[in-house]
Parts: C-alpha cells; structure tokens; sequence
C-alpha cells in the first residue's frame, strides 16, 4: 500500500513540472489565479511616456539575466507605453517560473500613425489579434511585420475607435503574453 502512494505522489509531481516546463503559447484559462509575489504584478507597467528611441534602444536585451519577460514597448505618433506580460513561462539562466495572472484593459494607449511593437531580446516571434472586448469571441489576427532585431510594425490600417491588441510572443526562454488596449485615432 505504501509503495502505491509513493508511486502516486511521484507521477503528480512529474505531472506538475511537465505541466510548468511545457506550456504553450494557448495554456491561459479563464479563471487564473493572480501572480504570485516573487513575479513582477501582471498588467500595464507605466502610463505613457514620450516615444523616443532611446527608450526602444536603452533595454537589456538577449544574454541579460532576467527574472521574467521585459516589457513590451508598444509605440505610435501620439504615444508610447511600456507593458508588463500578465502570463508567461520564462527560464532564462536557472530555474524556471510560470505565472497566470488576469489581464485588464485598462491604461488605454492612443494611437496615430504606424504602431511598433518593441521586445528586447533576441530570437523571439510575436503574434497579435485584436477584439473589441475581453469577452469577444471574435478575434481577428493582426499582420505584423519583422522592423529588425525585437521590432515589429502592425503591418495594416486597423479601424478607429477603441480595441484590444493580445500580443502573444515565443522565444529560446519562453513564451508571454501582453494586453494592449489602444484607441485607434485615425483608420478606416
């Protein structure tokens, strides 16, 4: 009997680092608990700044160790924002972290002209949809085009008035997953 309870106890904890080491850019559930105190809070990071460059070039980029996926600079003629994933799988140099945290639309971004995208590491993909509402089934995928090294340009017009932009990105220390609500200024 007490060889089958230690046969049970092993195979969960096996079930419980496979589950963490191997999640998938679409493991996020509906009901997340929040992230946990030793990951950076989920959600946006800082208000809108300036947009400048220096603020794209001046993050660390891919051979710097970090505790978790940098912030996401997302950038337009009107604006620029700095966000923080609200769910990720990171494992940089050592021990790995998960966190499932909720995300909000809150912090609009406004947004005119051409909207860049900015992760500063190497080697990594991004994706995008937009919706119109954290419940909307209907996501539309948003084309984004490579601008070089970590920099991504929406690659269409997208149509005025508030959206949602889910940004989904993979790479060799793991995948994250960043909300940027915006107010489109100008569009179709």
């Amino acid at each position: 009997m007490r060889t089958v309870r230690i046969l049970i106890l092993a195979v969960a904890a096996t079930l419980l680092l496979a589950a963490c080491g191997g999640a998938s850019t679409s493991g996020r559930t509906a009901a997340s608990p929040p992230p946990t105190e030793t990951a950076p809070p989920a959600g946006p990071s800082q208000p809108a700044v300036s947009p400048t460059q220096s603020d794209i070039s001046s993050a660390p980029s891919h051979g710097t160790t970090l505790d978790a996926p940098p912030d996401l600079i997302v950038a337009s003629d009107a604006a620029t924002s700095r966000r923080r994933p609200y769910t990720y799988c990171w494992s940089a140099d050592g021990p790995g972290v998960c966190v499932d945290g909720q995300p909000t639309a809150d912090d609009r971004v406004d947004v005119s002209g051409p909207l860049r995208l900015s992760l500063p590491v190497d080697d990594w993909t991004l994706t995008a949809t937009r919706s119109t509402s954290l419940d909307d089934p209907d996501r539309l995928r948003v084309p984004l085009r490579t601008a070089g090294t970590g920099d991504w340009v929406v690659a269409e017009q997208l149509p005025a008035g508030r959206l949602l932009l889910e940004i989904a990105g993979r790479g060799p220390e793991g995948d994250a997953f960043w909300l940027v609500p915006v107010t489109m200024l100008d569009g179709p």
